[in-house]
């Protein structure tokens, strides 16, 4: 599967709920994320992680109500 140089999935909703994200869209390669998300304490502010996956791994989102997540990935 060939990817862009960068990928962009987000997730909005409503409604607070958990979701897994599994990475296989990834390619074999490791990548380079950047993930932002809404910070569970205060609704002004987002919080920002800088991690590395491959495609064996996943993520666990937990979305406020009316929140989003957004995810940034390129190739190392």
């Amino acid at each position: 599967m060939n990817i862009p140089p960068s990928l962009f999935p987000m997730a909005l909703g409503p409604q607070a709920k958990t979701i897994r994200v599994p990475f296989s869209f990834l390619g074999e390669a490791q990548y380079n994320a950047v993930f932002v998300r809404d910070n569970p304490t205060d609704d002004g502010k987002v919080e920002l992680e800088e991690s590395t996956h491959k495609r064996s791994d996943s993520l666990t989102i937990e979305l406020r109500a009316g929140g989003g997540f957004l995810a940034r990935f390129a190739k190392s």
